[in-house]
């Protein structure tokens, strides 16, 4: 556990997709971002239980931890950082995940993370919202 707390990053990235997930590790590194990844909900679990960063990525769909799930444990656990901004991101974005995302505290909703909104375009150059997510 002490390795996990060791250097926290200011974007943290949890993705099982390799594609979205390097797309976005590119991405905010070009921005000159510390990121650091997790291919699986449980890796990042351990991390984020002491690291609170900038920014958290999570995929809606994942094996074992799946998005919803890791931020359900975050927020029971000790709360999101309300600093944060997230991303839930799903092939689909069926309302009533889009509503269980935003009760979490997430404050973006997208439905790919391969594609670049105005909102990930602001947060990769820092001027990212972390007002609640009102729509997708």
């Amino acid at each position: 556990m002490a390795e996990q707390c060791a250097a926290p990053h200011e974007i943290v990235i949890v993705d099982d997709d390799e594609l979205s997930r390097e797309y976005l590790v590119r991405l905010f590194r070009k921005a000159k971002s510390e990121v650091r990844w997790f291919s699986d909900g449980d890796e990042a679990l351990a991390y984020l239980r002491c690291n609170r960063p900038r920014a958290l990525f999570v995929d809606q769909r994942m094996p074992k931890l799946d998005g919803i799930e890791l931020l359900a444990m975050l927020n029971d656990e000790r709360g999101l950082p309300p600093e944060g901004s997230y991303l839930c991101s799903a092939t689909a974005l069926a309302p009533e995940i889009r509503a269980r995302c935003t009760a979490l505290g997430v404050t973006m909703l997208q439905k790919s993370a391969l594609r670049q909104s105005p909102e990930l375009r602001a947060l990769v150059q820092g001027s990212g919202t972390t007002e609640p997510a009102a729509k997708a």
